[in-house]
């Protein structure tokens, strides 16, 4: 599986200006940006005017020929200056595998730094200098410099991947009696309002979501009101008007918000929140997530279509700031959208044989079930 990396700024309201110097130091950010440490995994960072502009991680079981191919597209695709690679492995020859024949197909790009790193120390791959000595430099990430200002500036990066995946695996088995009961009455509730209304009620509760954490206030929402914004998204207009509220300076919240109701979004009303958090996770720089997103939803609902458009923005590497020129389109198509055509709209997307609602048998005569209380 590929993992997009995000520039090092976050956001634009925000931005992180880190100074790698050294291989340690590249070595000491690389995770702060994937979010975690990885482990047998080449990643690719493209530079563009000497910034980190967009990166890939891969595993190092890929293909070899398939990969080079990958990053040199990638790379001119973005304009590169130059790549730096970096391989994480136990095994040398694992590691050498994939990072040798990456090497020479970016060569005419140009490799800045090729590194392999065991986890406790690093060797270059393009230097036989002896500043590079056989034995490898040791390297500690720990009191590096740059992972103390990355974690000062609000990077975090987690032991491994499993603990971004965790993010996205839904509530615990202990809380379904809990929620079952909640999402009967929030389905009930929900199915009751014409489809403007629902258009309505979602501006309002995630405008002040967003609006208390951006005035620096906790915010934990109840069972009730996650199942109830589960449930508001299962539509496509609700969910689009969710979608369009994210922004390049507030995304970080939408994560926040999004990954709150996937923790309580059973199964059937997983898929419109877990999007909602991969599209939030992409914008606000988070490519690690935005991929778990990806992979759960492959699993659960692989017919639904906001997924593929996650997956094309994560295999073009396209950057969180191409939202700025996405995010128009939608907001008028929303604006343009009459209470008519919203309303053919809204009982088209109730029709069981929507392409969006056909992700499994025992979900389809669930949601059915469902569907006919509205």
């Amino acid at each position: 599986m590929t993992t997009s990396l995000p520039a090092i700024s976050p956001t634009d309201a925000a931005p992180v200006r880190l100074r790698a110097e050294d291989p340690g130091d590249l070595l000491a950010v690389l995770p702060y940006l994937l979010g975690y440490h990885p482990t047998e995994s080449l990643v690719m960072a493209v530079v563009s005017d000497r910034t980190i502009a967009v990166g890939v991680r891969v595993d190092l079981i890929e293909d070899p020929a398939a990969i080079a191919d990958r990053f040199e597209e990638l790379a001119r695709v973005n304009r590169a200056d130059g790549v730096l690679l970096v391989a994480y492995s136990a095994d040398p020859a694992a590691a050498d595998r994939l990072l040798l024949p990456t090497i020479t197909a970016l060569a005419e790009i140009g490799v800045i730094e090729a590194l392999y790193a065991d986890g406790h120390r690093w060797w270059s791959r393009i230097c036989d200098q002896g500043c590079c000595p056989p034995e490898g430099t040791e390297y500690r990430i720990d009191d590096n410099r740059l992972a103390a200002e990355a974690v000062f500036s609000g990077l975090t990066a987690g032991s491994d991947r499993s603990a971004i995946e965790e993010l996205v695996r839904g509530p615990a088995p202990a809380l379904m009696p809990v929620l079952d009961e909640v999402g009967e009455r929030m389905v009930d509730e929900v199915c009751r309002m014409d489809v403007q209304c629902r258009r309505r009620l979602i501006r309002e509760l995630v405008d002040d979501y967003v609006g208390r954490r951006s005035a620096g206030q906790a915010v934990q929402l109840t069972d009730e009101e996650l199942v109830r914004l589960a449930c508001l998204v299962v539509d496509l207009w609700v969910r689009d008007e969710a979608w369009a509220r994210i922004t390049r300076e507030t995304a970080s919240f939408h994560v926040e918000l999004w990954q709150q109701v996937v923790s309580r979004s059973e199964e059937a009303l997983a898929s419109a929140p877990l999007c909602l958090l991969g599209m939030a996770a992409w914008v606000a720089g988070q490519g690690t997530l935005q991929v778990c997103c990806i992979e759960r939803m492959r699993r659960i609902d692989p017919s639904y279509s906001m997924t593929d458009l996650l997956q094309d923005i994560n295999d073009r590497a396209i950057p969180p700031g191409f939202w700025r020129n996405v995010r128009p389109g939608l907001v008028a198509a929303l604006d343009e959208l009459s209470d008519e055509s919203a309303g053919r709209l809204d009982r088209a997307e109730r029709r069981p044989n929507r392409a969006e609602r056909r992700p499994n048998r025992a979900e389809r005569r669930r949601r059915a079930r469902r569907r006919s209380r509205c």
